[in-house]
Order: C-alpha cells, then structure tokens, then sequence
C-alpha cells in the first residue's frame, strides 16, 4: 500500500476517531474509551492489510483510497414501511439505520435470562466497565487484522445481547440494517 493511501488512512482514522469523541458527554474515563483509544493505536501502528499478507493476497484494499467515507453523527430516518416490506415478522427483531440502533423501528420480546438493547444503553445500565474488554470486540482479534481494530476503534452504536448460563431460548433475533437514503457516502 502507497505512502499516499496510508497517510489518508491516518488521518481519516484520526479525524473520525476526534469526532466520536467530541461527543461522548463524559465518557472518555470509560473502559470502552480505553478500548476504542488502543484500538485506533494499534490500527495506525500497523496500518491497512495489503496483498502481501497471506489472508489478504487476492484483496487490494487501495479502492478504499478512492473511496469517499463519512461518519455520521446520528442516524438518518427511513420510512418504516420499508422495514416492514423486508422483514420475516419475527418476533425480536433489532433494526439499525446507518449504523444507529432504531428503538422505535425495533420490537424486542422481555425474556428470562436474556438481555438485548442497544449497546449504548447496555454499557451505562450495567457494572460492565471493568470487563469491557473481556467482551467488546473478543471475537475479531485485533491481533489478527487492522478491519476489525477500525470497527472497534469507530464504532457509535452495536447490540448488546447477554445469555446468562444455562438459559435457551427458541425465538430467533432479526437483525436489519439500513441506509437512509440521500447519503451516498457511509461508514457504518
């Protein structure tokens, strides 16, 4: 990858990352902060996969220079006919519209033992602060690519979903995910 690209890179990451924090409202003593500020560490120091890392040999990530990303502050609205005109009709459905949680678009059924919210919502109504990197981001490795280090260093907005042990459940969860439209440019 060119020095051009990387440098874009950079600061793309940098000034989307300053965005995110201008508007945390006092949350930048959190863990997730913490998590997020190492993160975007750890992104800079290593920078995009290239086509001479094995995993990534047939992927050139240069269109990304090309590309025109934003970040958004809040999401955009959509006719909840649309949501309705795609949906299965399940029960627990979690409806996200340019990357934001939609509570007045999603149904979510209380169940015993199961907690399911917005990730927002979920982290400041619980005692999670000190385990947030336990669980934060715990699938994707930030040690096995610099894409899942940028999702977790930019993210706004995610659903938190809690099993507590020996609980199952049978409902299935529908996740939709939707641009609003006007906006051709996203980064969700």
């Amino acid at each position: 990858m060119g020095n051009d690209m990387t440098s874009r890179f950079e600061t793309w990451a940098r000034t989307n990352y300053t965005l995110i924090e201008q508007g945390m409202n006092g949350a930048r003593g959190t863990a997730l902060h913490g998590a997020r500020s190492e993160a975007l560490t750890k992104i800079l120091a290593r920078g995009l996969p290239t086509p001479k890392q094995e995993e990534w040999r047939y992927t050139n990530l240069e269109l990304l220079e090309q590309a025109d990303f934003l970040q958004l502050a809040q999401a955009g609205v959509i006719d909840p006919s649309k949501v309705e005109s795609i949906a299965l009709g399940l029960e627990n459905r979690a409806v996200f519209i340019d990357g934001f949680y939609s509570e007045k678009l999603s149904s979510i059924a209380p169940q015993s033992g199961i907690t399911i919210q917005a990730l927002g919502g979920y982290l400041h109504a619980t005692a999670i602060d000190a385990d947030v990197n336990a669980l934060y981001g715990s699938i994707a490795s930030l040690h096995e690519t610099s894409l899942a280090g940028l999702n977790k260093a930019l993210v706004q907005d995610g659903l938190a979903i809690v099993v507590e042990k020996d609980v199952s459940q049978e409902a299935a969860l529908e996740v939709l995910h939707f641009s609003s439209t006007g906006c051709s440019a996203k980064l969700v």
